[in-house]
């Protein structure tokens, strides 16, 4: 697999299973052996822990629940604990216990590369460097940190070898009622019940408001606790998503899919680089209606009640385009803005620098029309 393919947004919707050898050239040097889209958390092989499958909402085990948790068993030794590194010179003042996580997180490949979420391990220290990432038994100062921030992933760089690492899958099928699976320390694989697949839920007004540049479509599930970071797998024992919370609306996880496309530029050693449409929008499909016809779709460009964030980003391609506030984006190149396809979820298909299709509805007129806006570029904060 090309390093363009591994970055392309249009084929990383459904990446296969694949162990391939990576090289980067002389100056960097062979990366080792990379199990695309895998690499898990860290203190349940740590801790010995038998990986039965356990959940409050389930406590009986059965053959069944033995042949998962063999399955799934191999993706919990590339689990990761992050925790603010000690500097004792004693025994035990050097040890880490499972009480000293600040995040979890998982490996993504074996010479050193972890992935984990936002800034929950980030916010304990003053730099990267102060925390380590616990692996089986061994701990490994944290080198550098790359944040997406579109997905709200963190790529953590540690020096190590032959670190395990678990293959990533795909949520094609992942749907309400669903079974997903989560390293717990404590009990084990821990069993989570899919709540919905769809557009990260409003806590309040002022969410409703959402960014073009920020992934609006996550899947929810119940059956923590869980840390942020901590991976989530499939049956078959795959990678699948990454805790970002825990809210009123269950454990939010962020899919697989939301970051895999910059994988192979933080791999070279990149920043990742995001497309940028650059307006604020309400997604009508979330809004409640009285159409007998059903909700309403397409996302309106609005302004937050405060002014504080406005319905179009100054000087960004959104405006360059003519787009104002009031407008409504119907489609994205032909493809309908939807509950599924959410505006900003659509952008982030494409790369910087392409010219995508608006179908703008005016807000007055309802009339719509066509209109090309080139994507800008974001880096990593």
């Amino acid at each position: 697999m090309s390093d363009q393919e591994l970055a392309s947004p249009r084929t990383r919707t459904f990446l296969p299973t694949l162990i391939v050898s990576v090289f980067f050239g002389a100056a960097a040097g062979a990366v080792g052996t990379l199990v695309i889209l895998a690499y898990v958390a860290p203190n349940l092989a740590w801790q010995g822990a038998s990986f039965q499958v356990r959940s409050e909402l389930s406590p009986r085990r059965d053959e069944s629940d033995s042949a998962l948790g063999r399955t799934l068993e191999p993706a919990g030794r590339a689990t990761v604990m992050l925790a603010v590194a000690k500097t004792g010179t004693g025994i035990l003042e050097r040890a880490y216990v499972p009480g000293d996580a600040v995040a979890a997180g998982l490996v993504l490949t074996s010479d050193g590369w972890l992935v984990t979420y936002g800034d929950a391990a980030l916010a304990k220290v003053k730099r990267a460097q102060d925390l380590v990432a616990v692996v089986g038994a061994k701990a490994y100062p944290v080198r550098r940190a790359v944040r997406d921030p579109y997905s709200g992933i963190t790529f953590l760089k540690v020096d190590a070898v032959n670190l395990p690492v678990t293959a990533f899958g795909s949520t094609e099928g992942i749907e309400a009622g669903g079974m997903l699976y989560a390293p717990d320390a404590a009990v084990g694989m821990r069993r989570l019940s899919v709540l919905a697949f769809d557009a990260a839920p409003a806590g309040s007004v002022d969410d409703l408001l959402r960014s073009s540049e920020r992934l609006q479509r996550v899947i929810r599930v119940a059956g923590g606790p869980l840390p942020v970071g901590a991976m989530v797998l499939s049956g078959k024992g795959e990678v699948v998503g990454v805790i970002a919370e825990e809210g009123a609306f269950g454990l939010v996880v962020v899919p697989v899919e939301a970051f895999s496309g910059v994988i192979g530029p933080v791999l070279r050693d990149k920043e990742p680089v995001r497309p940028v449409l650059g307006l604020n929008y309400v997604d009508l499909s979330q809004m409640v209606s009285s159409d007998a016809a059903g909700p309403a779709r397409g996302a309106l460009v609005a302004a937050s009640a405060d002014g504080k964030r406005a319905a179009v980003l100054k000087k960004g391609p959104a405006e360059a385009a003519g787009i104002k506030a009031g407008d409504l984006v119907v489609a994205v190149d032909g493809e309908q803005v939807t509950a599924k396809n959410p505006l900003a979820d659509a952008i982030a298909e494409y790369a910087a620098g392409d010219v995508v299709t608006l179908t703008m509805q005016n807000g007055r007129t309802k009339k719509e029309t066509a209109v090309d806006v080139t994507l800008g570029a974001s880096a990593s904060p």
